[in-house]
């Protein structure tokens, strides 16, 4: 009833802002037909900003999209909690909308997921924690999604904005092998802003809120012995214990996020240079027990990101460039506990915090550059774009047990290049073509553990095989080549109604002549 209830809101919302949109496209130039949303963004870095406000000052036409999709993957190249293959399909719609001082943007996404032989999965989304409950048996995992968002920016005054962008994923999982767990994920996000212009600047300051929930149930409904549930707490440091027929297990992972966001930009007719600084603090508290009572463990998160973004647009050539910092920190605490009596029961007992001992920290920090020369016929419509960047990572990762303390330690350089070219056969065709290359540098003579250990962990034991393979996963050096087509066809030239068909492959081969090979295929309507 609850999906019936979510497809139903979705399709109406998106129904109302593509009909919203009919009605304006007689007024529509020429020029839309050439608008993608990645362009819009592009040209519009409030769209991609944590604060939708600014998007009241943008003059762009109107521009919806409804279609499906299908993406595949499969190969040797993966991660030890990345399937061996997996494919998924689902439907897509988006629009952006401006009327008067309005402008609204909504988007609803329906995608089902297939994995194939899928081990060491507890989370909806890996790596959602650092504490997770898993297993080691191959299985068949399915899962379905839904994700709604909307945007509302409004033009209180020729200087003042207001701007609201919430968000909300819902989506099921499933394993159809013992021990299978099952999974029910939501988040909802919420951020509010304002902007306001002095002369060729504008400065807007936003408020971000997060609330993410993963309830996982382990059960086991064979006869077969022998199997066991992890229970994993940094650096693939774990216990373990063994499942029967009358095992059921329970998680309950609650996050909080709390932040906000500043931004300056200076907008000079062709010229634009955004700015937006970002800080949010979260809390992960880990339940455990058939009630939840139990808390097994609390993360905490620290991320800060600066963006930055440059837009001239000239009379024969655009160009963008953009730059992007950030830095994640998370660390990790195992919780004391004590099972009580409740105060004034008789035989009532619950579990009781005493204390907390940190276990785990890891720190992510990122830097990225890159710069694109677009060369056009007219302001939308453009002969070919090239990309090229550079993005630099760092890793860090320490585990302490008193009186031991083990850490990891990686940096990974990329350089990448891609190139497209637009062609226009007679007057009613698109056809766009790409390709691109990316070169990644691992710490190759870097080891996966350095510790000065005595080899003492208690009940704890160190999975040396999934330490390997993440570390060389993450790590190893590695070419990846994309190529890529797009034909759009209008339909109607006077409404600039489309119809439009992409089609993406991407192949990454490692260092260890390790490969894995990505299908992207979609259509859509655009109008």
């Amino acid at each position: 009833m609850k999906k019936r209830y979510i497809i139903i809101l979705g399709a109406w919302v998106s129904w109302q802002l593509m009909t919203f949109n009919m009605f304006a496209q007689a007024s529509d130039k020429n020029e839309k037909i050439d608008y993608t949303l990645e362009e819009i963004q592009l040209r519009a870095p409030w769209a991609v900003s944590d604060n939708v406000s600014g998007l009241a000052y943008y003059q762009f036409q109107d521009y919806a999209s409804v279609g499906g999709f299908y993406n595949s993957e499969s190969g040797d190249y993966r991660n030890y909690n990345s399937a061996e293959n997996l494919f998924n399909f689902g439907v897509a719609t988006q629009a952006y909308r401006k009327v008067k001082k309005l402008l609204f943007y909504g988007d609803f996404t329906y995608k089902y997921d297939t994995k194939k032989n899928q081990t060491w999965l507890g989370n909806y989304i890996p790596d959602f924690t650092t504490n997770p409950m898993l297993d080691s048996i191959p299985g068949k995992v399915l899962s379905e999604s839904y994700d709604m968002s909307g945007k509302i920016a409004y033009a209180l005054t020729n200087k003042t904005a207001l701007g609201i962008g919430i968000s909300y994923h819902t989506a099921t999982m499933a394993k159809r092998t013992d021990g299978r767990n099952s999974n029910v994920y939501s988040s909802i996000c919420i951020k509010p802003g304002v902007t306001h212009k002095t002369a060729n600047f504008t400065t807007g300051l936003n408020f971000n809120y997060k609330y993410d929930v993963d309830r996982v149930t382990y059960d086991f409904i064979g006869d077969l012995t022998g199997k066991n549930i992890y229970y994993m707490e940094g650096l693939f440091f774990m216990a373990k214990s063994g499942i029967t027929s009358a095992t059921i297990l329970k998680r309950g992972y609650f996050f909080n996020l709390l932040g906000g966001a500043f931004q300056l930009d200076y907008n000079n007719n062709n010229l634009e240079w955004f700015n937006e600084l970002e800080m949010n603090y979260g809390k992960l508290n880990n339940y455990e027990g058939i009630s939840l009572t139990k808390k097994y463990s609390r993360e905490e998160l620290l991320n800060y990101h600066y963006g930055g973004s440059i837009k001239f647009l000239g009379n024969s050539s655009n160009h963008f460039i953009k730059f992007n910092l950030n830095s994640n920190e998370r660390a990790s605490n195992y919780i004391i506990n004590n099972y009580e009596q409740v105060p004034g029961e008789i035989k009532s007992w619950e579990y009781y915090e005493k204390g907390s001992v940190l276990r785990y920290m890891t720190s992510i920090k990122e830097l990225d550059a890159a710069y694109r020369f677009c060369y056009k016929k007219t302001d939308w419509k453009y002969n070919f774009n090239l990309t090229a960047g550079f993005n630099r990572m760092i890793n860090e990762k320490t585990y302490k047990i008193f009186p031991e303390t083990y850490n990891q330690h990686f940096n990974i350089n990329t350089l990448y290049f891609e190139g497209r070219k637009y062609f226009y056969p007679q007057q009613k065709n698109i056809i766009e073509l790409e390709a691109g290359v990316a070169f990644s540098k691992g710490s190759d003579e870097g080891n996966s553990l350095n510790s000065e250990s005595s080899g003492n962990l208690g009940m704890l034991q160190l999975n040396k095989r999934l330490l390997e393979i993440d570390y060389q996963y993450r790590n190893a050096s590695r070419t990846n080549i994309n190529v890529g087509a797009r034909y759009r066809h209008l339909l109607n030239p006077d409404k600039n109604y489309a119809l439009e068909f992409c089609m993406k492959y991407h192949k990454i081969v490692a260092k260890n002549k390790q490969k894995r090979s990505f299908l992207s295929l979609s259509t859509s309507y655009v109008f």
